[in-house]
């Protein structure tokens, strides 16, 4: 670009400079106030036939009217909610009259001559009102107005009623330049305002997060949106006032809260629940007061004196928060509360101003927006600074302990690629176990379990070398029972207790596996022999490693192992009896079921014999319930003696026994028990050297298909049969009829 462009480019800025700052001055200086000289009057107009309002044709001088000091809240007011005032217009130059206005509170109309020139919102005869917002206004008037009376006709259930802000007679086309004139300062800090808190958020965004300053962002955003929805342009930008009024009162509502999170953020001795309650109660009135508004339940205007209330006492309190901990505070904490105390200052200003206290002057809400703004945007600057020192410092010592720790990883690479190799056979012999105990908890029996374990031990232990001994049950020596590989030579035996134990020294090592039992030593069940392998073992390290992990996984086997015994245990508990070791009554119930199914099914004999001792309960009485147990047992014991391997005895309680007998005729259970009756009848019992004589038995035989068509009913049958011994007078044997 030339330097003849520079030139006319200055000359345009200049120009547009002074056109803003120096014709809005001549423009003002032909507008005439009318601050003053207003006459009142409470209610509301009657009407003629026509619909025209009474008062607004009254000639100056009428009675009802009474002189106004101001343009809003006259006295006497009384819960009036319509006001008229009027005003006779001066004179002056004007092309295009106009009267300004920055406020109406809250709806109203202008009449001359009786005619309608302005509304702003809705107000019918009926009383239906409909708020449209606040914002300034210009009302037309006649080109030749002077000695014309100006009527206003004003609605308001606000605490304020009337005209508020700046009231003059103006040139129409003096207005835009007055408005840019006074509007364009706050427009630039709401601008610089909303910059910052734009920055502010993407540094909240963007790792890493700097959550602090989420709640800069936060007041600069609110404060921004508050200055641009109350500046008197945003009328240009877009006309509906309303709109406008939410933003205002919403960032308006939000400022007490966006300072509770700096004090929360940037106050860490202020930190405490109450401060979060105050700025959550804020936050829950900005949620439900603008909620009923948008909905109708009340108007926007009557949020704001209640909220009013809220701001001060909040500041008041979040300010005692802060005078309590001051003295911990350091120099940019104490610049954040100065800067915050100026903006609250003009803030209070400005709320006296619109509650009428002090008489109307323009605030510079703008000024304390901009000094609160720059004041965190220069602590934030120098936070950052200090934080990027702190980083660069951070930085040069990270690489100076990479370069140190870069030369210890390359001394140790090489035994990493040792480990590596280890690591990996450990893995895969670590799912190898798993699968092993998965395999093992499918099964019952523990010898079975043992037969599963000693087959994979060669896969798992490989590639050593190794052997399993299983201990002699008549011998104090450990047996081999498998090696490998095949050609590896073992000892044919181990002593029961290898001298030393576990031995984790080559040439070989010595796993026991022994199994824990409660309140009972250790079942010992054998030992896994192992030979360490130097080549895959080239240090004490791998070494004292690998045979911890083989250590471990002899523990879980033998956890495992515990497992299965105690259930092999508790299965076998379930089906004897505890007395006599016979099989228990549940063992006879699910027996005796399979076998006349069978019976059914292949049309196979089954007899059932049900076997009683004579008046045993007049044997216990006597001798007691030890001596009874020692007759229980030798009963039981001639009874297993007295049958066939596949014929079973049990006993269903009491003294009580049954014996099944399959593929068995009734004839062969008469006969075997007869004979047992015979070996009893000469059996004398005793119980602690006391003699104890000899007992008989009551029998009843039943037999399918003999005695029934459906073996499930032989118990009953026998049970009958048994019934019709003890009836003919016991110590003898019934066949079911």
């Amino acid at each position: 670009m030339t330097r003849k462009h520079h030139r006319l480019g200055l000359l345009a800025i200049l120009w547009l400079t002074l056109g803003i700052w120096f014709f809005p001055q001549a423009a003002l200086a032909t507008e005439t106030s009318l601050r003053n000289g207003w006459e009142y009057r409470w209610g509301d107009s009657p009407q003629d036939a026509n619909g025209h309002f009474l008062w607004a044709s009254e000639p100056t001088g009428t009675s009802g009217w009474l002189p106004m000091s101001g343009t809003a809240n006259p006295p006497h007011r009384h819960g009036n909610e319509t006001l008229w005032m009027r005003h006779q217009l001066p004179a002056g130059e004007w092309h295009h009259p106009v009267l300004f206005v920055s406020s109406i509170d809250l709806i109203g109309e202008a009449y001359i001559d009786n005619q309608q020139i302005f509304r702003h919102g809705s107000l019918d005869s009926n009383g239906q009102v409909q708020f449209a917002g606040w914002s300034w206004h210009t009302i037309p008037l006649p080109d030749v107005s002077e000695g014309k009376v100006l009527y206003l006709r004003i609605h308001s259930d606000y605490s304020d009623i009337g005209l508020w802000g700046k009231v003059a007679i103006m040139d129409e086309s003096a207005v835009l330049p007055m408005i840019l004139a006074t509007s364009w300062e706050g427009l630039v800090v709401a601008t610089f305002c909303l910059i910052v808190g734009s920055l502010a958020s993407l540094l909240v965004l963007s790792p890493p997060r700097q959550w602090r300053l989420g709640s800069v962002g936060f007041f600069s955003l609110a404060i921004g949106i508050m200055l641009l929805a109350e500046n008197d342009s945003r009328k240009l930008l877009l006309d509906i006032p309303l709109l406008w009024n939410y933003l205002a009162a919403a960032t308006y509502f939000s400022l007490p809260i966006a300072m509770g999170l700096i004090l929360e953020h940037w106050f860490p001795q202020v930190r405490t629940r109450f401060l979060r309650l105050i700025w959550l109660a804020l936050l829950a009135y900005l949620t439900i007061a603008l909620s009923m508004s948008l909905m109708g339940m009340i108007s926007l205007s009557s949020t704001f004196p209640s909220f009013d209330v809220l701001l001060l006492i909040s500041t008041i309190l979040m300010a005692l928060l802060a005078l309590r901990r001051c003295h911990t505070f350091n120099i940019h904490q104490y610049l954040v509360l100065a800067s915050y105390a100026a903006f609250v200052f003009i803030l209070m200003l400005d709320m006296a101003v619109a509650h009428s206290i002090i008489d109307w002057f323009e605030v510079p809400v703008h000024f304390g927006a901009l000094a609160f703004t720059l004041s965190m945007v220069i602590i934030s600057l120098r936070h950052y600074t200090q934080t990027q020192r702190e980083l660069n410092h951070l930085n040069r010592f990270l690489e100076s302990e990479v370069a140190e720790r870069t030369s210890e990883l390359q001394s140790h690479v090489k035994q990493e690629h040792q480990r590596a190799s280890l690591i990996a056979l450990e893995h895969s012999k670590s799912q190898a176990l798993a699968d092993l105990i998965d395999r093992l908890q499918g099964t019952a029996a523990l010898e079975h379990a043992l037969e599963i374990i000693v087959d994979a031990l060669p896969e798992l232990t490989s590639p050593l070398r190794g052997a399993f001994y299983r201990q002699n049950t008549d011998e104090p020596l450990l047996s081999l029972t498998h090696h490998w590989p095949k050609d590896y030579q073992v000892p044919a035996t181990l002593p029961s207790s290898p001298s030393g134990g576990t031995d984790n020294r080559p040439p070989s090592w010595l796993f026991p596996l022994d199994i824990p039992r409660p309140q009972q030593d250790a079942l010992h069940l054998g030992i896994l022999w192992l030979e360490p392998n130097t080549r895959l073992l080239p240090n004490s390290e791998y070494h004292e490693r690998t045979r911890r992990l083989i250590e471990t996984g002899i523990t879980r086997v033998a956890l495992v192992l515990s497992s299965i015994s105690l259930q092999e245990k508790l299965a076998t508990l379930s089906y004897n009896d505890g007395l006599t070791g016979l099989r228990n009554r549940r063992y006879f119930e699910e027996l005796m079921f399979h076998e006349a199914v069978s019976a059914l099914r292949n049309q196979t004999s089954l007899t059932l014999a049900i076997v009683d001792i004579d008046h045993f309960k007049l044997f216990n009485d006597r001798f007691g319930h030890s001596a009874g147990d020692v007759v229980l047992c030798g009963v039981a014991q001639l009874l297993a003696e007295s049958f066939r391997d596949n014929d079973v005895v049990c006993r269903l309680g009491g003294e009580e026994f049954v014996i099944l007998l399959p593929h068995a005729q009734a004839n062969d259970a008469l006969m075997r028990i007869d004979q047992m009756t015979q070996i009893l009848a000469s059996t004398n019992f005793k119980h602690a050297h006391q003699p104890l004589g000899t007992v008989s038995l009551s029998c009843g035989i039943a037999s399918f298909p003999c005695h029934t068509s459906d073996p499930h009913t032989l118990l009953e049958i026998a049970d009958n049969a048994l019934y019709r011994a003890k009836q003919s007078g016991r110590a003898r044997i019934t066949m079911a009829e």
